[in-house]
């Protein structure tokens, strides 16, 4: 099937809820031909059923319907344990900012403007979907570990474990065939020979002063206990073991028994369910920038409030040390001009002096960011050598790892959002994808601000002129009556605002000509 949006076939069950017909089939369409599979309902009651006959990947919700809207849909959906992780973008024509927040307190992640353009409503059903894949994975991968974890210890517990004993000297007298399996020596090789053998070097001392001060009547710190230590196999390498240790007499002389595991494997899947606890964390702190930053972009009213609102969000709610706002100046040399920045700068944005257009510090991370539309994730400050420049200025600061993400607005780069952590390897995919989500939305932001700011000025401008216009400027509404009333028009026919406002226009012309005009304001609003 052809796909003419030129975005790459998906998949993904995605439910469409909205009571324009019309729309609803249109949007089905365009998701179907890219591959996912697509259920609608034109009421919020069938949605809420559909829901609970098979949970959605991605809810497309409109935001206004007859009889329970999508506010309330989405109010019940969180509000329910099974369904509250399905993500929720909004779909209207009409999108305020009391909306818009009422939403994200509710819990929706998006919002999307009838009408739509295909490729932006996909790109961001795309990432959403993408993310929940990414979501639901790392949870089964979480279980599936947890699940391995509790295999792997039935195992131990019912498997033979090494079993080792040796006398006063500290020399090995019993040595089990599992004790072969887990060290590599056989027990022609290793009975009579000394347990150094079986532990790194650095270790030898202290095990024998061990030895010395039980001997001599002293303190027996581990017997008794089960501890975590360090075995060295025949071959050299070394690996975690668990020993628990006891004692006994023999002859009277103490001999020691050791039952010893070997906890490699639980140690790697502790570390790789920590890896993905901490990559949901990161992913989930990603998700609460990303809504912290679209309450800014509702409720700011200038750049600069924007800029440094959602700079201080990613500082306090995502932990970083540093993160700064550079918008590309309209010069000869392209300079990235710093506007707003939060965390551990101390002057750090002094010293940057990027330049697109300097070779040297027009190559750095953020200038290949902006010039690729596209992030620049430095891993390690220390080993990227795009980073070189500001390595010393960095390392003063505490810099470790650092993302530059492009600002774009219709395919235009404003500027970048840059943000540094004290940790390498600090940015997952998962959490740069939504973060450069949030980069573009400071894109559109600012352009709406200053949309916004040039209606305000040209709407005073406008005002300016009215006010001290010598002809009078009258304007009335479709009923004929009287909404706009200058300072000229109150000299020419004596009325002042207060008085004739809300009053029809019939009272300005002569009792001969009401009729006509009345015929004629008739007319037009019957589309003559």
């Amino acid at each position: 099937m052809n796909n003419p949006t030129g975005v790459a076939q998906n998949s993904g069950d995605i439910l469409i809820v909205d009571d324009d017909l019309d729309g609803l089939k249109l949007l089905a369409k365009v998701l179907s031909n890219t591959g996912y599979s697509v259920r609608s309902t034109s009421n919020g009651e069938l949605a809420l059923r559909s829901v609970q006959a098979k949970h959605p990947d991605l809810i497309l919700l409109d935001i206004k319907m007859p009889g329970i809207d999508g506010l309330e849909v989405c109010q019940r959906l969180k509000a329910d344990e099974t369904t509250r992780d399905i993500p929720i973008i909004f779909i209207s024509a009409v999108m305020d900012a009391e909306t818009k927040a009422k939403g994200i307190e509710l819990g929706a992640l998006d919002f999307i403007t009838k009408p739509y353009h295909a490729k932006e409503l996909l790109g961001r059903v795309h990432l959403f979907i993408e993310l929940k894949n990414r979501l639901d994975l790392i949870q089964l991968q979480n279980r599936k570990i947890k699940e391995s974890e509790m295999v792997f210890r039935s195992i131990a517990e019912t498997a033979t474990d090494a079993i080792v004993t040796a006398d006063n000297e500290g020399k090995v007298i019993l040595w089990n065939l599992a004790a072969e399996r887990i060290f590599g020596y056989a027990s022609t090789e290793i009975i009579g020979k000394p347990l150094t053998m079986l532990m790194p070097e650095r270790f030898r001392a202290q095990h024998n002063a061990g030895i010395a001060r039980i001997k001599a009547g002293g303190e027996k710190r581990v017997i008794g206990r089960t501890v975590e230590l360090v075995g060295l196999h025949k071959d050299g390498s070394e690996f975690p073991i668990e020993l628990s240790i006891s004692t006994w007499e023999a002859g009277g002389k103490a001999c020691f028994t050791g039952i010893i595991r070997n906890i490699g494997r639980r140690k790697l899947e502790e570390e790789k369910l920590k890896q993905s606890n901490e990559e949901l964390k990161r992913s989930n702190t990603a998700l609460k920038i990303l809504s912290e930053g679209n309450k800014a972009l509702i409720t700011s009213v200038d750049e600069g409030e924007l800029l440094k609102s959602v700079c201080h969000t990613i500082v306090h709610v995502g932990q970083f040390r540093f993160a700064w706002v550079g918008i590309v100046a309209q010069d000869e040399a392209k300079t990235l001009r710093p506007v707003a920045s939060f965390g551990i700068g101390d002057g750090y944005l002094d010293v940057l002096n990027i330049s697109l257009t300097d070779e040297k510090r027009g190559s750095g991370p953020t200038a290949i960011a902006i010039k690729n539309n596209t992030p620049y994730v430095v891993y390690d400050i220390e080993t990227e050598d795009r980073f070189a420049p500001w390595r010393e200025e960095a390392h003063k600061r505490g810099y470790r790892s650092s993302a530059a993400l492009p600002m774009s607005y219709e395919g235009e780069v404003v500027g970048s959002l840059n943000i540094y952590s004290e940790k390498t390897n600090t940015f997952g995919e998962t959490e740069v994808g939504l973060l450069l989500e949030l980069a573009s939305d400071l894109a559109f932001g600012l352009h709406s601000l200053r949309e916004r700011a040039e209606k305000d000025r040209t709407t005073k401008e406008l005002y300016s002129l009215m006010v001290t216009a010598t002809d009078a400027i009258i304007t009335a509404d479709d009923e004929g009556k009287v909404i706009i009333w200058n300072r000229a028009a109150e000299r020419i026919f004596g009325y002042a605002s207060t008085v004739i406002i809300g009053k029809p226009l019939t009272m300005l012309m002569p009792e001969r000509f009401r009729a006509q005009h009345n015929a004629g304001i008739a007319r037009m609003k019957a589309g003559g």
